[in-house]
């Protein structure tokens, strides 16, 4: 808002570098702070344990937040609590949480740079494996592919890619 004000008040055709660069940096703000809004609506949700699909729960959000998803204090208490959510949830008619849950701990494991160990010692696959039988074919789809995520160790989704590579080299 600052940074608007300061433009609408001066005449910048005489500095046009000058311009360009405070354009930039209202810019570079405006990202950040959505980016800090989107985290701290992310945590109030998981608070509330009210969970529905959105923009918070896509792979884009978690590649541009999977840091924070260590915890202010590096205990991984947003992935702790997404677990909790998991098996408080597991025995209700609240299948859209048990969906979003899962999806959000699999994009955990998938871009966590070791989020494969840490879901394990967490005992998450355990609960998800428990989830492979819930009657909401939902939540078995997302249950296996929060399991894929498990059980595969590189890039669950570059699987294919691997089988296909050496067959094109041999053409």
């Amino acid at each position: 808002q600052c940074i608007e004000q300061l433009l609408g008040r001066t005449n910048w055709s005489d500095d046009s570098e000058c311009l360009e660069d405070l354009l930039a940096l209202q810019k570079a703000l405006n990202r950040h702070t959505l980016t800090l809004t989107q985290w701290k609506v992310y945590q109030a949700e998981l608070e509330s344990g009210q969970l529905s699909w959105g923009i918070l729960h896509t792979e884009d959000f978690f590649r541009q937040h999977i840091r924070q998803m260590e915890g202010p204090k590096g205990d991984f208490e947003p992935v702790k609590k997404l677990l909790s959510l998991l098996m408080q949830n597991m025995h209700t008619d609240d299948d859209e949480s048990l969906a979003i849950c899962l999806f959000d701990i699999g994009e955990f494991i998938w871009q966590y740079p070791n989020g494969r160990a840490i879901a394990k010692r967490l005992g998450i696959r355990e609960i998800v494996l428990q989830l492979l039988d819930h009657p909401s074919t939902t939540v078995q789809t997302h249950a296996l592919q929060c399991m894929s995520k498990l059980l595969i160790q590189h890039n669950w989704r570059s699987t294919t890619t691997a089988v296909v590579s050496p067959l094109a080299k041999n053409n």
